[in-house]
């Protein structure tokens, strides 16, 4: 979060800006900032009251088992929103995921993701005969809606050798991206 204030602000202001750890409280909307400089002053303590979030690109997180994880959140239309959690797990070259919907009646669909990385990209099918990375979802669920609030969960593999799970790579769906 603290990286999206400073772009914004620096975006907004034309300069240079740098903050501290920031904290953000879902049940008040309020996102306080304890030091933030912008071109040259440090303000403190600063509170801002989040509106609408319009995107967050991404985040992820190394944890001690060598696997990474990663969240983004993507809106490829005005009508279907999601959120993508994703455990990449290199030693057993797999991608467990979970895809909430955000808004009522988002259709979602395998066939809309890409996997991109060093200039190379991967379709990814949930048919065992196609080419391209593979999607098994957990109950079966391969395309249709997901509902606001209702999660999907389901393992990606069969990925192409040049792909490294323990390397950074772009999740492309419907052509809005976010890097893991």
């Amino acid at each position: 979060m603290k990286t999206l204030i400073s772009a914004i602000l620096s975006l907004a202001l034309m300069t240079s800006v740098s903050a501290s750890d920031d904290m953000y409280d879902p049940s008040t909307n309020l996102l306080t900032i304890p030091e933030i400089t912008v071109d040259g002053v440090t303000y403190t303590d600063v509170v801002v009251t989040v509106g609408n979030v319009v995107s967050i690109g991404s985040s992820f997180n190394n944890n001690d088992n060598n696997n990474r994880t990663c969240s983004g959140s993507v809106t490829p239309f005005t009508s279907a929103s999601f959120e993508f959690n994703l455990i990449m797990s290199p030693s057993t070259g797999t991608i467990n995921a979970e895809i909430t919907g955000l808004t009522n009646n988002s259709i979602f669909s395998t066939s809309s993701l890409t996997l991109i990385q060093n200039g190379k990209s991967t379709a990814v099918t949930p048919f065992s005969l196609a080419a391209g990375a593979l999607w098994v979802g957990d109950d079966g669920f391969v395309t249709g809606t997901i509902p606001a609030g209702v999660t999907k969960t389901g393992t990606l593999s069969r990925f192409p050798p040049w792909l490294d799970l323990s390397e950074p790579f772009s999740w492309l769906y419907s052509g809005e991206e976010f890097t893991c």
